[in-house]
């Protein structure tokens, strides 16, 4: 519910987007596919072991919103110095550009692509056994 509040939000914010249109804009539906494969195994691995360890549940949280202030959503990145290094260290600022830039820029960022389905590609992984391992012991947690 509060994604679908953010789409339309966005959606008529994307109305008076400064640059015309193109057609590289449609590659941020890919992006948004990717959020919802990011969305997946991030809850078949966070959720069991948060229902296991309790006090990672705020780790979780205060990891997130420390990510929050490294990510490029309130500022903008320069070309060099410490902000441009945190950021491209940072997944969720690829994460970010992969719908960005499409939108705003008419603009495929490929390095970016790369770094998402790479982080994908090792959570699927991750999600899967966790939650193999994990499912059948969640109810004795709860």
């Amino acid at each position: 519910m509060v994604f679908s509040l953010v789409l339309l939000v966005m959606g008529i914010a994307l109305l008076w987007k400064p640059t015309p249109w193109t057609p590289a804009a449609l590659f941020a539906i890919p992006g948004l596919f990717a959020y919802f494969v990011t969305s997946v195994w991030l809850s078949a691995l966070l959720a069991p072991l948060c229902v296991r360890y309790h006090d990672l549940l705020h780790a979780v949280q205060t990891s997130m919103r420390l990510m929050f202030f490294i990510t490029p959503i309130l500022w903008m990145p320069g070309q060099s110095g410490l902000l441009a290094e945190l950021a491209s260290l940072n997944p969720m600022t690829h994460y970010l550009a992969v719908i960005r830039e499409p939108l705003l820029y008419n603009h495929w960022p490929a390095t970016s692509w790369r770094v998402v389905l790479l982080v994908n590609a090792a959570g699927i992984v991750l999600g899967a056994i966790t939650y193999a391992s994990t499912r059948r012991k969640i109810a004795f947690w709860i």
